[in-house]
């Protein structure tokens, strides 16, 4: 199985509360466990930029953790009773927070909506998914449509994996195939042509190496234009319920995939995870 512990994130929202089904949906298709995290922190106008430690004889910080605590478990009794997850608090930065459990205590995926709104939504995916995103050691599943996924397409038809020509899509196209066969869906595998240098054969054959190395066997498409145009417009024309992208952790990496990922996650008609 790809994912075995799913961590999902409870800030309260909306979109959180709209994330709910897909994770519940995920959590039942892989036989996964969930583990809820809300992290909180005293309010900045509270502290007007100050120290939070200097507050501690001003401010009840056990009755306000007590008030989390209670809207936490109150959350897991409404939306995850059933499903036997257990609900985790913590006091900090979010991001931080979050990205730190996971690698902690060794989660193989986190589930989360973004949260950008207003005239911003176009420039931004939320800060806590973006930190999320670059820090975290797992991988990410985040939708920038969650009002949309009110009825899921699942079980999941189609997972389009999208990927470059370098040794590093390997590990990508292996994840995304196991994912596709612990969700028993179709897969396909799309590249954008951005360099016209490169002639169409020599990318295919290189893209049908690491499909081999990766041990997948599915449709390669290549379509021609930048990353972050190609891979949303496919992902609609095809109809993808699920696009899997690469990010990369090692410094060599920021530059190419991980600078078109935030878009490709705006943009998406779909969910999209990031390995």
């Amino acid at each position: 199985m790809e994912f075995q512990h799913i961590l999902f994130p409870v800030d309260f929202s909306k979109p959180c509360e709209q994330a709910v089904p897909p994770v519940l949906q995920m959590m039942k298709s892989l036989g996964a466990r969930v583990t809820l995290l809300h992290a909180w922190q005293v309010p900045c106008a509270w502290s007007s930029g100050m120290d939070p430690r200097m507050l501690e004889g001003l401010i009840d910080f056990k009755g306000l953790q007590n008030q989390q605590q209670a809207a936490l478990e109150q959350f897991r009794k409404v939306h995850f009773a059933s499903a036997g997850a257990e609900a985790v608090l913590r006091n900090g930065d979010p991001a931080t927070q979050i990205s730190e459990y996971a690698r902690t205590a060794g989660l193989d995926l986190i589930m989360m909506p973004t949260h950008a709104y207003g005239c911003f939504r176009a420039a931004l995916i939320g800060s806590v998914a973006a930190k999320v995103i670059h820090d975290a050691l797992c991988a990410v599943w985040t939708s920038a449509h969650m009002e949309k996924l009110h009825s899921p397409p699942y079980p999941y038809r189609l997972i389009m994996c999208a990927v470059d020509d370098t040794e590093e899509s390997i590990k990508t196209i292996r994840h995304a195939g196991l994912l596709a066969g612990d969700l028993e869906c179709s897969m396909i595998i799309v590249h954008a042509l951005a360099d016209h240098a490169q002639s169409e054969s020599q990318v295919s054959s290189r893209l049908e190496s690491c499909e081999a190395l990766a041990q997948v066997s599915v449709p390669i498409y290549m379509e021609k234009g930048e990353i972050a145009t190609v891979v949303p417009e496919t992902a609609r024309r095809y109809g993808a319920d699920l696009v899997v992208v690469g990010r990369g952790h090692a410094p060599e990496m920021l530059g190419s995939w991980r600078s078109h990922i935030y878009p490709i996650i705006r943009n998406s008609p779909c969910p999209v995870l990031t390995i």
